[in-house]
């Protein structure tokens, strides 16, 4: 449940900033909520994983490259 809150806490904030400077931010709430609903209604499909690990991946990298 604190993922899916704060994956969309995440999304809510950094949808009124540019959205090309918060990438890691959007996909950082992204992994969140959908980790987080999956894990609350037991949804799993062929490749949930691999997307959750793509997505988690994508969001470290983009954080440490917009970090200043």
């Amino acid at each position: 449940m604190l993922g899916i809150v704060t994956g969309i806490l995440f999304f809510i904030a950094d949808s009124r900033e540019k959205i090309g400077m918060h990438m890691g931010s959007i996909l950082l709430g992204v992994w969140l909520a959908a980790g987080g609903l999956m894990s609350l209604f037991h949804v799993r499909f062929t490749g949930s994983g691999l997307i959750l690990a793509v997505l988690a991946a994508a969001a470290g990298v983009m954080v440490l490259i917009t970090r200043r």
